[in-house]
């Protein structure tokens, strides 16, 4: 099991937009595996014009380690992954992204309020994972229009996420 780096710092970004922290959170449960949520209530767009602005499954995989990167370098933000498995994170990452991009992938996860169940994770927590991912979108080159439809879908997971 790969752990989350820590080292590199990146300068904080503020974002406006609200992410579910799904895309970052795993069970603090040592011994669990950790993972995404499947059961997600949307399926993405009817099209895959987001899926190659983000370049195929080759720039979802680089914008998924650049995302685990800023994971790691905000203090906020690596407590939620201590116990985490960073690979399986990363697949589950790739097919959720993959998939609400119009991709055409299938995620195998599962449901985002069973995943974040417990973690007591706060609006704050939320927010800091929607700085990270838009960070992480900056540094590929993702561009903005993207960028937001990405947002947007995300954060429709938000109640469950937060428990709400």
């Amino acid at each position: 099991m790969r752990s989350i780096p820590t080292g590199k710092r990146h300068s904080a970004l503020s974002a406006a937009l609200l992410l579910a922290l799904s895309s970052g959170c795993t069970s603090f449960v040592p011994g669990d595996e950790p993972t995404l949520g499947a059961g997600l209530a949307h399926a993405g767009p009817a099209d895959d014009s987001v899926f190659l602005a983000l370049g195929g499954k080759p720039g979802i995989a680089r914008l998924t380690e650049a995302f685990i990167r800023e994971i790691a370098s905000d203090d906020r933000l690596r407590p939620f992954f201590r116990h985490s498995n960073i690979d399986r994170f990363q697949r589950m990452l790739e097919q959720e992204l993959c998939m609400e991009s119009g991709g055409g992938c299938e995620y195998t996860g599962e449901d985002m309020r069973r995943v974040h169940a417990g973690m007591r994770i706060g609006r704050a927590d939320f927010n800091a994972m929607a700085e990270a991912l838009m960070r992480a979108m900056d540094q590929e080159g993702v561009p903005v229009v993207a960028q937001n439809r990405i947002m947007a879908l995300r954060a429709a997971q938000r109640d469950a996420v937060l428990g709400e």
